[in-house]
């Protein structure tokens, strides 16, 4: 008796570790977002986080990413943003699906909802899993 449960408990394991190495994240990207609201207009060339520069209250700015599988497996892609500028942010396509050595060109829109001069901050997190079977 006791060893057909142990039986059960193994290929239940098995089956568990197979469904998740199905749908394991491959990497996880968190890129820091940064935007002054101030009285006048201002470009930010660095590329080492998005930096939308200085605009002014009720407009936008924009700066696109290369999202690049370097991975030897399909990958399925989510993007979400958090921080001071959640809900601020548009993203020109997301949920999308990339082969191995495949890339894809995103956009990143910044809207702010505050009227109010300062620096705000938020992260944007590129998330890739491995494709579901």
């Amino acid at each position: 008796m006791k060893l057909w449960i142990v039986g059960v408990l193994i290929v239940c394991a098995a089956m568990g570790a197979v469904l998740l190495s199905r749908s394991l994240v491959v990497e996880a990207i968190e890129i820091d977002m940064k935007v002054k609201i101030s009285d006048h207009f201002g470009l930010n060339a660095d590329n080492d986080a998005l930096r939308f520069g200085m605009i002014m209250p009720e407009t936008e700015a924009e700066r696109g990413v290369m999202v690049s599988n370097r991975h030897d497996v399909p990958v399925k892609v989510t993007i979400r943003t958090s921080g001071a500028m959640e809900g601020w942010v548009r993203v020109s396509e997301n949920n999308f699906d990339l082969l191995p050595g495949e890339g894809k060109n995103v956009t990143f829109t910044v809207h702010p909802l505050v009227s109010e001069y300062g620096e705000y901050e938020g992260k944007a997190v590129v998330v890739m899993r491995r494709e579901l079977f």
